[in-house]
């Protein structure tokens, strides 16, 4: 069974709104096989588990089958779900239009900021896929004349196909998934991330960016706790080794230059001593001192990560660039 991806549906040498689809990522995958979709998406070069990706309209198994590949490749996944609605146009006779109310075409120039401010699910490049699917496609909206101005955003408008217009629902469940890559991580209203940037959902946008920073935090103290650690550990061996050594050579010169036995054993057993004595000395200073560096180091670089991460973040807002700190997203609308 063929695997179906619509993201290809788009050539991106005609669509002018395809960053709309690129960045990020875009897509959706279907396969009656969820096997077969797994394969899809493990395949070499599909998609880059390291950025940001939306996986829009998954069924509910295919979501599963998204959500365990992305965390097989260390993804954060964030999973919405939404009602679709199935139109027939032979359920429901046309509505009439209501008396004061006129149907017209929407002009993408001028309606294109109108339905974007109504719709809950934009997020970067949605203005360029709004007015290029008001161009291609046979929309309509119906306005309210009383209106002073009904060509503009203030008019009672809502838009539908034209095939649409007198057709019934039958409602049919699926659900969105998204990813971060990848996390790739800044949040939308109806997508995460963790990863990308939503007019509608910047409170759940900074809490992805607190847990972004408390998780950058914790992985730069653990592995820097890691490294110094270990330096003490190598630290402390070879202090020891050189300790040692120069100990039991001097105690063999002492020993060498004494000519009675009796002296000779005074002496071993007073370097055995000092040997000891030197050795417990060395090791708790040196243990006292590498606890004492690691938890000031974590601390310090716990503090400079945050603080860093936090100012990168922030500056990020400021120019509206994507972040992404982690993982993957998966995202529907």
């Amino acid at each position: 069974m063929p695997l179906l991806t619509t993201h290809h549906l788009c050539p991106l040498s005609t669509v002018q709104c395809a960053v709309y689809f690129t960045d990020p990522r875009t897509t959706h995958v279907y396969s009656p096989e969820l096997s077969h979709a797994e394969e899809l998406l493990l395949y070499p070069g599909f998609i880059d588990w390291t950025q940001p990706v939306f996986f829009q309209a998954q069924t509910k198994k295919l979501t599963e089958t998204v959500k365990k590949v992305s965390a097989s490749k260390g993804g954060n996944l964030m999973v919405f779900a939404n009602l679709l609605v199935e139109a027939e146009a032979e359920d429901m006779p046309p509505c009439p239009v209501p008396e004061g109310f006129e149907l017209r075409p929407l002009d993408p120039d001028k309606h294109a900021d109108f339905v974007l401010g109504t719709w809950p699910m934009r997020r970067r490049h949605t203005f360029l896929y709004i007015r290029e699917i008001l161009k291609k496609m046979p929309t309509i909206g119906l306005f309210d004349n009383s209106s002073s101005s009904s060509s503009s955003s203030s008019s009672s408008s809502s838009s539908s196909s034209s095939s649409s217009s007198s057709s019934s629902s039958r409602s049919s469940s699926s659900s969105s998934s998204s990813n971060s890559s990848s996390s790739k991580s800044r949040s939308t209203n109806s997508s995460s991330s963790s990863s990308v940037r939503s007019s509608s959902g910047s409170s759940s946008s900074s809490g992805n960016s607190n847990r972004t920073v408390v998780v950058v935090a914790t992985v730069v103290k653990v592995e820097v706790a890691k490294v110094v650690v270990v330096v003490v550990a190598v630290v402390v061996v070879v202090v020891v080794v050189v300790v040692v050594v120069v100990v039991v050579v001097a105690a063999a010169a002492a020993a060498a230059a004494v000519k009675v036995e009796v002296a000779k054993g005074v002496v071993v057993v007073v370097v055995v001593v000092v040997v000891v004595v030197v050795v417990v000395v060395v090791v708790v200073v040196v243990g006292v001192v590498a606890i004492v560096v690691v938890v000031l180091s974590v601390g310090v670089v716990g503090i400079v990560a945050i603080v860093v991460v936090r100012v990168v973040i922030v500056a990020a807002a400021a120019v509206e660039v994507e972040l992404v700190v982690s993982s993957e997203i998966l995202i529907v609308s």
